[in-house]
């Protein structure tokens, strides 16, 4: 029976799974040390991440301020098929306006010069404008249930610790040594100041070295074979011009082993290569990185690395211990899964507790299956992001976009080829992000070659006024968006009064 729950590690993934527990009339301990690091230092989120506020009934002029928050609409991706280029992938699904996808799709195969695939979120989704042209609003669209955030890890971390406490969740600052086991699992945690810390469930947030699944209960753990970047070397930046650098979108810039994430803070701009050494020196990633700052940021930056693993355990509930956050899995920092992990990890142990005290194995199997299935699923996606581009000028750009071994009956992969050329839809809202990913990779539902050879049966004359009358409205929608303010006189008008 779960009177009491023990978590294990502090940080984003301990802390935010203490403070949602806090809400259930259990006894809620977490042992952390103040003496390891919290990995991350500006995280980009997914939308998933408003549950977790709206669950603790959190108003964003609450906790923002203090975290150095500021709201995200869209990701970007830029050179990731064609140097230079841009595209966007905005949460606010795709409008359902007839024939609006096709026939997009349709006129940038008769009229190339003038339409282009790389524009497809802005012609679908009227919030990918808002990251185009730096502006944000709350007016004419759902701005509560499409905005994500950017803030620094580790002043959230100290906000929730705050909320913990307030909610009677008792706090230990000591360093875990060791368990004893019995028949039902762990039995009680051994620290080096505080002795023994018993408890019925105990919650694994130790991070990569995920001390208790991993380690005390000898779970496997199922690598992702497909992700080869294990590193990211980062940084945090001042702003030359606030008013046009911090933006309302993450920035993912590819680089020549790997990719850059530009999130844009409060107070500066965190920089991350996700990178790879397989086909680079470690000193030959620290000059590109250095050079890429230099030359956009004006500054010479102060560098920090973070080494990862790619993959998750094969199980993330065994007998009485659960796990939630980097203890569990995780992909790479692309598409801030790990966050969303972490996020749907704790929903589903409350889920489970919720129900019932008595947790028996299928209970214990419903947290694994769930759980699995979601993370495989948003490894699937973020795979596609390397499969779809068309970057090949280095070694590494070469390997992830024709060596990998991609497995295509995953399901992102095989919804990939189905919207692509079998069900040939990406106005589907089922496809979720992959329309954005794929149209903005130069992917298209309909052969550009058919349409071209076509040309002779259609009204072109017709054909060319609809596209001049979307051109028009395309340029009328622009100079509406311009009268909104900038994301940073937004932000400072709303949550930075």
């Amino acid at each position: 029976m779960i009177e009491s729950i023990c978590i294990l590690g502090g940080g984003t993934a301990g802390f935010m799974t203490a403070a949602v527990l806090s809400k259930l009339n259990l006894k809620v301990k977490c042992i952390y040390s103040s003496k390891i690091g919290i990995i991350g230092v500006g995280e980009s989120t997914q939308i998933a991440i408003n549950d977790i506020f709206k669950f603790l009934q959190l108003e964003d002029k609450e906790w923002m301020p203090k975290c150095n928050a500021t709201y995200k609409t869209n990701i970007a991706f830029e050179s990731w098929s064609e140097k230079g280029n841009q595209f966007f992938y905005p949460f606010e699904p795709i409008k359902q306006e007839k024939n609006a996808v096709s026939d997009f799709f349709e006129l940038c195969a008769l009229f190339p010069d003038e339409m282009n695939h790389s524009q497809f979120a802005r012609f679908v989704s009227p919030s990918s404008r808002l990251a185009e042209l730096n502006r944000l609003t709350k007016n004419g669209w759902d701005f509560d249930r499409y905005t994500a955030y950017h803030f620094d890890t580790h002043l959230l971390s100290k906000f929730l610790y705050d909320i913990c406490t307030e909610n009677g969740v008792e706090f230990v600052d000591d360093t875990y040594l060791s368990s004893v086991q019995n028949d039902s699992g762990i039995e009680y945690l051994v620290c080096e100041k505080t002795g023994k810390h018993y408890a019925d469930l105990f919650v694994d947030c130790s991070g990569f070295k995920s001390l208790l699944l991993g380690k005390e209960m000898g779970v496997e753990f199922k690598p992702y074979t497909t992700q080869i970047n294990n590193r990211a070397l980062r940084c945090k930046v001042p702003y030359k011009d606030k008013n046009t650098q911090l933006k309302n979108f993450t920035n993912n810039v590819t680089m020549k082993n790997g990719w850059c994430w530009e999130i844009p803070l409060w107070d500066g701009m965190s920089l991350g290569y996700v990178h790879t050494l397989q086909f680079a020196s470690e000193e030959e990633i620290k000059q590109e990185f250095e050079k890429f700052v230099e030359e956009k940021y004006g500054v010479t930056p102060e560098t920090s690395l973070i080494e990862f693993k790619s993959g998750r355990y094969e199980k993330g509930w065994v007998k009485n211990v659960a796990s939630v956050g980097l203890a569990y899995g995780f992909i790479e920092p692309l598409e801030s899964t790990g966050l969303v992990s972490s996020v749907y990890n704790i929903f589903r142990l409350l889920e489970v507790i919720s129900k019932t005290s008595r947790v028996n194995q299928f209970d214990r199997e419903l947290f694994n299956y769930s759980v699995n299935l979601e993370l495989d699923k948003q490894k699937g996606f973020v795979d596609m992001h390397y499969a779809s581009a068309h970057r090949d000028d280095t070694e590494y750009w070469k390997h992830v976009t024709n060596d990998v071994q991609y497995n295509w009956s995953d399901v992102n992969q095989k919804l990939s080829l189905e919207m692509s050329m079998i069900d040939r839809n990406y106005s589907n809202s089922h496809y979720g992000g992959l329309s954005y990913i794929l149209a903005g990779n130069g992917y298209t539902p309909l052969s550009p070659g058919f349409i071209e050879g076509l040309k002779w049966d259609y009204n072109l004359p017709t054909v060319s006024a609809y596209k001049d009358r979307i051109l028009q409205h395309d340029r009328e929608q622009n100079n509406l968006f311009e009268t909104f303010p900038t994301t940073y006189e937004f932000l400072k008008k709303t949550i930075y009064k």
